[in-house]
This record gives C-alpha cells, structure tokens and sequence, in this order.
C-alpha cells in the first residue's frame, strides 16, 4: 500500500513511540505474522476480523497469539506500552493490518480474504478515531480486488500487437563468382600436353600414338581441373546464400518470438471471453429461474430467512472467490424479485435469528453452511457464528460473532454478508 500502517498509527498517534528500534522491532513482528498467516491462509479470517475492531478484548486467542510473537521481537513490549498508557492491543492490531496488506498487494486471493472478512462487519464496528485511518485502508484493498475481479471476469479483450519488433531483412549482396580462365586454361593444357613436350604438360601419352592412353589421361586430368574451378565458384556463391538464409532464419525466429506473446494473449482472451459468457449466462439463468439445485424448489416457496441461506450458497456454487462487487447486487435483485422491497427492511438480528428456530429440524439442517471453517478460535465471521447456530454447534450468535445483541440489518444486507463469507472461506481453502 502506499503508506504503511505502522507509520500512519504513528502519524496519527494511535501508537506511542519516538525509538525507531522500538518500530523496527514492530516491522519484525509483522514480517513473523505475514509469514504465518501466509502459511495458512484460513487464519486470514479471523485476524482481519482482529484488525479491524478497535474494541478487541486482550484475552481474544488471536491477540494473545500475536502479542507473543511481538514479545519474541521486543522484550520490553508490555512494560513500554504501559508507560505509553496505550491499550496494547492498538500495537497488536496495527501490526496485523501491516501484515494483512502486505500479503494483499502481493496476492489478489489475500486481497479477496481480507476484503470479503472485512467489508460488512467494519459497518458494525465503533471505530473510534481510528474510522477514517481503517476505511482508507481497507479501500485501497477493496479497490485492488475489484480491478483484478473485472479484468478476471472481463467479457472482451483487446489486444496490442504496435510492439512486434518486425524489422526489415537484411541480406549481403551476392556477387558473381567468375570461372577462372587462366587456371581453367593451365588444367587443359597440363591434361593435353605431352609429359616430355614441356608447356606445363602432364599428359604421358600423345594423340599421335594411337591408343587410347591419351585420351583417357586427358578426359581424367580435364575433368578434375575443372571440376575443381567450378566447385570454387560454386562454393562462393553456396557461403553468400547460407549467409542470407542465416540471416532471414534470425529475423524470422524474432518476429515468431515477438508475435508469440500476442498469440498467447489472443488466445488467453478468447477463454476469458468464453468463460465470461458462460458465468453470466448461468448467473442470469439463476436469476430468472429463481430456483435452488439441491433440493430443486422455487425460492419462492421458502421464508424468508430459508431463501436468505440457500441462495447464498446456490450463488456461491456459481461464483468463484474472484469476482466484481456486481454479482453482489444481482444476489440483492434476486432477493427482490423474490420479496419485493422487503428485503431493505431493517430487522433486528434477534428476529432472524427466532426465525431460525421455529424451523423445524429438517429444514435447520437444510441450512448448514458447510462450506464455512466452524473451527475458528475466538471471534468468528458472522455466517459461520449462524452456520454453527444452524447446526446446533453453538447456541450463541452474538458470543461468537462478537456483534451487539441490539444489531438490525436487512435480509439483502444479511444475505450479502453471508455470501462474502462463504467466498473469503472458498479464497482461503485455495493452497
């Protein structure tokens, strides 16, 4: 990110420290949590969850975890923050967030975990002073995620192919290579002439003799002279072309080399622009249907809270962890088409939650979000808090949820909520 968070606390005074050694023990830490929560990338959740309320309790599993490992770096950690007055767990937090966006602008499947824990729980945070600090943070992250998801879900490509590198060949002038008269003259002379006769003959016989042992030395002796004089030219002339064809073979080799890029590119877009075509068309035959795969049955015979889970997770088996911030707006449209307007009604969680259980216990199980990691220490995502309530794995939302019993939101917003943890859990269950 463009400025680091460590020195954006520190600017703001949220943390308290004028030793540089102090904050490049801070850096170290951060570097120790970047490197674990990279290693498993399910820890993403609740960290980021961690990261963003300033109103953590010290004894959260993940603050605990962290705050060893900022001790390891600084010793004198806790005694230093104490003569601070600062709450230890605002150095906490912010060395988390450090790591949290480091591991984002590296990875767009971080960026998602991060984004997707992130953006409907922060609403519901008391951010303090810290709100503005955290909201520009978390929108860069938001911001870098969409650019990726629209480039992964665009439906055209364009293509730009000025930078080829063709270039002209350029070809070495062949000469003509002339037979040698002189030498083509001494090789017949040497092959007609008499041995004994001088002149630069070879010949041992005479035509004068009447056999044939002239004719047979002359018809060798000629032919190997001017075999050779042609070979010569030949040859000349063969080392010109094999040096024009070396060279077209190289320009040749560097314009496939150049153009090669621009047909894995064309090609890289034709199968985004197929795989575009196809999501949305099973996305917009989703929506129009307005039915649930398993078990097949119109979302319009099931209440409220039972359409708000099974078209969650129906979308969410369409939709990959990458994808832009319109397919939140389609699940929203579908809602709607649905319920009409009702679904931008603000309700009491507790509401939803009594709606939950008056169900009976074959449409609770029906309701399982089994997709979500239920096995989370401390503070959990608001979906899994229900999927674990659903599943009778706890009987307490707003305890493991960490949100105020007196919180409201609307079944779109709640069903919005629970499809980004479904993808955030999809995004770290990638290796």
């Amino acid at each position: 990110m463009a400025e680091k968070v460590l020195q954006l606390y520190l600017d703001n005074q949220f943390i308290k420290t004028s030793d540089t050694e102090d904050v490049a023990r801070l850096n170290k830490a951060v570097t120790e949590v970047a490197k674990r929560l990279k290693a498993k990338k399910a820890k993403i959740i609740p960290y980021t969850l961690v990261a963003i309320d300033p109103l953590i309790a010290e004894t959260e599993p993940v603050v605990i975890e962290v705050e060893k490992i900022i001790i390891q770096k600084w010793g004198t950690f806790k005694n230093s923050v104490a003569q601070t007055k600062d709450k230890p767990t605002v150095y906490i937090r912010a060395v988390i967030l450090e790591a949290l966006l480091r591991l984002a602008k590296d990875d767009g499947s971080f960026a998602g975990i991060v984004w997707h824990t992130s953006r409907d729980s922060f609403g519901y945070f008391n951010l303090g002073n810290e709100g503005a600090v955290l909201k520009e943070l978390l929108e860069r992250v938001g911001n870098e995620f969409e650019k990726s998801s629209r480039e992964y879900w665009g439906g055209t490509a364009s293509f730009n192919p000025k930078n080829l590198g063709v270039s002209a060949v350029k070809l070495n002038p062949i000469k003509p290579k002339l037979l040698n008269q002189d030498n083509l003259e001494n090789h017949l002379k040497a092959a007609a002439t008499h041995s004994g006769w001088g002149g630069g003959g070879e010949n041992p016989g005479a035509p004068t003799q009447g056999t044939h042992t002239w004719g047979t030395y002359f018809g060798e002796r000629a032919a190997k002279g001017i075999s050779e004089i042609v070979d010569e030219v030949f040859s000349g002339q063969a080392a010109e072309l094999n040096r024009n064809s070396l060279a077209v073979q190289q320009t040749l080799n560097s314009f496939f080399n150049d153009i090669q890029p621009l047909f894995d590119q064309i090609n890289q877009g034709i199968q985004t622009s197929v795989n575009s075509a196809n999501k949305r068309g099973e996305l917009l035959w989703w929506k129009q249907t307005l039915c649930s795969t398993l078990p097949t049955r119109s979302y319009r015979t099931l209440s409220k809270i039972e359409a708000c889970f099974w078209m969650t997770n129906d979308l969410a088996k369409l939709v990959s962890g990458v994808y832009p911030a319109s397919v939140d707006y389609l699940l929203r449209e579908a809602l709607r088409d649905v319920f009409g307007n009702e679904i931008d009604e603000s309700v009491p969680l507790s509401d939803w939650i009594s709606e939950i259980k008056k169900l009976e216990e074959e449409q609770r199980d029906v309701l399982k979000t089994n997709n979500l990691e239920s096995s989370i220490e401390g503070k959990k995502p608001l979906g899994v808090a229900l999927s674990n309530y659903v599943g009778e794995a706890s009987e307490d939302v707003f305890t493991e949820a960490r949100v105020d019993k007196k919180m409201t939101i609307s079944l779109a917003d709640l069903a919005v909520w629970l499809f980004h943890d479904l993808q955030a859990a999809k995004l770290a269950a990638i290796k």
